[in-house]
């Protein structure tokens, strides 16, 4: 999102598109940024998902052209489960288009071109491979982090509530005045009856001496009932952490302690 990938991308389509006379959609453009195609999050949380339930709807007639950067933008799960997806777009009568090695995929051309077939299923498998070393060294260099985190108390990075940052250094995290003040107050209202409706009602009323926490674009416009909820059951209060890592299979990924 915060490179160029998007421009790139489009760019490379529109050019596509006029090369070979395809009329593109501008009001069917699915972006997924920040979602995993190895997890397959496109597919239960992204705009991927949406694209194939119009597909099955028929709202995309056959004939419709994907259009890709590359085969791992539309997949990098596992080799069956991502070649399972490519056909069910390609027998709904949706050709596929990959830009990076200009392929044109079709039921036709799969059925009979043996080349182009192993292609498909050969850059599916690479997209799945490489994103699965990447996870593993990933993963390794958290649980060297966490380990250091224990061992030598050093911070595992600029993450952390908002009330803290991370040192100039990097070697621990302070408390930011104005905000620890803010967290003080939650509780001292909580403590007096206040629920987290209430609380959140105040501070959107008096927003100029409780601004919300973030910068930029990330800065939330209100303060929201669940995050003073957050707050009040957060135990990173008492100067606790406790750090998570996503474990699992396809299909089955979830978020628990390790640590």
């Amino acid at each position: 999102k915060k490179g160029d990938s998007k421009r790139r991308q489009l760019e490379a389509c529109e050019k596509f598109c006029k090369q070979h006379g395809l009329e593109l959609e501008s009001s069917r453009r699915f972006y997924d940024e920040g979602k995993s195609a190895y997890k397959g999050k496109h597919l239960t949380e992204g705009r991927l998902g949406s694209f194939l339930k119009l597909v099955e709807s028929g709202r995309v007639p056959k004939g419709s052209v994907l259009i890709v950067e590359a085969m791992d933008r539309l997949s990098r799960q596992q080799t069956s489960t991502a070649f399972k997806l490519l056909l069910s777009i390609l027998e709904a009568g949706v050709d596929v288009v990959t830009l990076a090695d200009n392929q044109w995929f079709s039921q036709k051309t799969i059925n009979e071109n043996m080349g182009q077939l192993f292609m498909s299923v050969g850059a599916l498998w690479s997209a799945n491979r490489f994103s699965a070393t990447l996870s593993d060294r990933v993963g390794k260099a958290w649980a060297q982090k966490r380990k250091r985190a224990v061992e030598d108390k050093l911070p595992l990075g600029k993450i952390c509530p908002g009330w803290l940052k991370l040192s100039v250094d990097g070697k621990s995290y302070e408390v930011l005045p104005d905000r620890a003040r803010i967290v003080r107050l939650i509780f001292w209202l909580a403590l007096r009856g206040w629920g987290k409706q209430k609380i959140a009602k105040f501070f959107n009323r008096h927003l100029v001496r409780v601004p919300t926490w973030g910068v930029k674009e990330k800065q939330a416009e209100a303060w929201h009932y669940s995050y003073v909820q957050k707050v009040l059951t957060n135990r990173a209060v008492l100067g606790e952490l406790i750090p998570y890592s996503t474990v699992g299979e396809e299909g089955e990924w979830q978020r628990r302690p390790a640590g």
